[in-house]
């Protein structure tokens, strides 16, 4: 990107690509897969510290990071950060599902409003996850779903305590007039 970022596409786990021994290729042995390839040197020793995590791999010698790098950049596909469409996403489902889902647990019963609150969870997850693997577009998840779990906690919380305010007030003013086993009905 303008900044010099690259956000690396991994094709895979270690040993993605194939790794040749550099003792035999300085004993003269030919390998016809060299024949116009970019070749990297590195090593993949573990005590060189130059392993790295990955999100397909816990270990991943740096050359073949590299080796993604340049991948990414002649096949040109590393994953993209698109602001404007992330900031977008965002505030519609900040905004419209934060909205209708204060709404439906507002006004409604509680197993709508969680299944409503699963579902728009389960759909924001669906939709990032369709981004980055059919578009190569990265979308952060962070502040949609925990504006969607704050809107869910407290709304129902606000509710919770407002039905009980409301059961005790009335509790209170019927025990004047009925019977103690009828006011522990209502």
């Amino acid at each position: 990107d303008g900044r010099g970022d690259l956000s690396v596409n991994f094709r895979g786990p270690y040993r993605t690509y194939p790794y040749l021994s550099a003792a035999d290729l300085l004993n003269g042995r030919k390998f016809p897969v060299l024949s116009g390839a970019y070749v990297l040197i590195g090593s993949s020793a573990s005590g060189l510290f130059d392993l790295q995590t990955t999100p397909y791999s816990s270990i991943l010698p740096g050359v073949e990071i590299h080796a993604n790098v340049i991948d990414n950049l002649l096949q040109g596909n590393p994953l993209q950060h698109d602001m404007l469409s992330e900031i977008g996403i965002t505030f519609v489902l900040i905004i419209l599902g934060g909205f209708l889902l204060s709404a439906l647990l507002a006004y409604g019963r509680p197993l709508p409003g969680t299944m409503a609150a699963l579902l728009l969870i389960g759909l924001t997850i669906y939709g990032c996850y369709q981004l980055l693997f059919l578009e190569g577009t990265v979308v952060g998840l962070t502040y949609p779903l925990t504006t969607i779990i704050a809107i869910y906690l407290s709304v129902t919380l606000t509710k919770l305590l407002l039905v009980d305010k409301e059961k005790r007030f009335i509790q209170g003013a019927f025990q004047h007039y009925l019977a103690p086993q009828v006011v522990t009905q209502l």
